[in-house]
């Protein structure tokens, strides 16, 4: 019998699925609203939104178009809880690898635990965002460009903090 190895994590460094699976929830809350109030939503559909939210685009109503932000949305929540896993898994092997002739191209290992938390909770915001675009016309203007707006200032405002406590923690 062949001797297990177990692999010993890398302090602070784990996935904390709480904030992927909140995005899930939003996008799966989102997709019950809309199937539930279908018969409700206007034909036509409206498609594209100005920035104030006043409808300026529309197309006859189908399941697909009504569906579409939450299945794009719904998409990008999976792409980022699974490179969240794998960079997790990097960052966790980056330690247990001998010093090999292409470390110089590998971004992970020059990146910290800092570069993999703030993952999740984007994941949650753009789980919001698409949510808030996808409910217009169901909440109405105000609310769902508040969800909308407020999500992407939300999501730059973690994107800005992630990226000056970086700087910080490699200035010394």
């Amino acid at each position: 019998m062949g001797q297990s190895t177990v692999e010993e994590p890398t302090p602070g460094v784990r996935v904390c699925w709480a904030w992927h699976w909140g995005a899930a929830l939003v996008l799966a809350a989102t997709v019950s609203v809309l199937l539930a109030r279908y018969e409700d939503l206007p034909d036509p559909y409206p498609v594209h939104y100005g920035l104030t939210g006043t409808a300026d685009g529309f197309a006859s109503r189908s399941h697909v178009l009504v569906l579409l932000p939450v299945v794009i949305g719904a998409t990008l929540v999976v792409a980022i809880a699974v490179s969240h896993a794998v960079h997790v898994r990097s960052l966790r092997t980056a330690l247990q690898r001998p010093v090999g002739r292409y470390d110089h191209l590998d971004w992970t290992a020059q990146r910290g635990p800092a570069s993999v938390a703030v993952l999740g909770p984007v994941n949650l915001l753009l789980a919001v965002v698409f949510s808030g675009v996808s409910l217009l016309p169901v909440v109405g203007a105000l609310a769902g460009s508040l969800m909308t707006w407020g999500g992407l200032c939300l999501l730059v405002a973690v994107l800005a903090a992630s990226s000056v406590r970086a700087r910080r923690r490699q200035r010394g």
